[in-house]
């Protein structure tokens, strides 16, 4: 990321701005944070925010998902590697950047998601894709105080001013969907335009694996190759309308 930021738009440069502060946010090692997992020296850091291309000029789509899965331990490696190469002594925004597009962005979680994107009829939306997290700290059992902390401090404050009127907020779990739709309009009046969707998490390490239920499937047929079946896309057209719908559940 760094030998390009010449090249970087206006949003890709507030995004990487977010970004810098996400990662070097330590609330979570100073306890405010129940349950979250912020452990820099042993290369957990706050992370997940993310732009698909940083020449995307705007955020058509944001995914928000509920907080970071577990980091492999070649990515943790990785991060304490890089903290060891950096005069501060920690990783930085750009490592964790190099670590999603070289590893995460590719797994069952992004393409899933993608694929949903593609079936709903989003696939040149895909390009301004806003990766984020209702936290952003490792952790299964975080807790509702922990959330709202985390929300209010990133989401609320700053990553809402970058969605406009009309970009489509995919909330992937009744967390994030819930907290997306009941955001109060004065704290967020740009949201009067968002149109949310919510939806299974698309990965089974998350609970009962519903996310397949959206999809016609043929026995050993990959998920990312089915076509999403005709009431889910009836569900997705009242979305388009601006009302708010967690698919597979009317």
């Amino acid at each position: 990321m760094e030998g390009v930021i010449a090249t970087m738009t206006v949003l890709a440069k507030k995004i990487e701005a977010i970004g810098r502060d996400i990662i070097q946010c330590t609330d979570g090692q100073r306890k405010m944070c129940t349950g979250a997992r912020n452990d820099q020296t042993n290369g957990y850091y706050p992370r997940s925010f993310f732009l698909e291309w940083p020449d995307a000029s705007k955020v058509e789509v944001t995914v928000v998902g509920p907080n970071p899965g577990n980091a492999s331990e070649l990515e943790k490696e990785f991060y304490k590697l890089s903290a060891r190469c950096n005069h501060k002594g920690m990783a930085t925004y750009d490592d964790c950047a190099r670590a999603w597009r070289a590893v995460a962005r590719e797994g069952n979680y992004h393409k899933r998601i993608r694929h949903l994107l593609d079936e709903v009829g989003l696939k040149k939306e895909k390009r301004g894709i806003l990766w984020t997290e209702l936290a952003f700290c490792e952790g299964k059992n975080l807790s509702k105080k922990t959330l709202e902390h985390c929300c209010e401090n990133f989401f609320e404050e700053r990553i809402s001013k970058l969605l406009l009127e009309g970009t489509y907020v995919f909330c992937v779990g009744k967390d994030p969907f819930n907290y997306v739709k009941d955001l109060p309009m004065e704290k967020v009046p740009q949201k009067k335009g968002w149109k949310i969707v919510g939806f299974y998490h698309p990965t089974p390490a998350w609970g009962k694996p519903r996310f397949p239920s959206y999809f016609v499937r043929e026995k050993d047929v990959r998920l990312d190759s089915c076509e999403l079946k005709p009431e889910i896309r009836k569900s997705f057209e009242k979305v388009k309308r601006g009302s708010p719908r967690f698919l597979g559940e009317e």
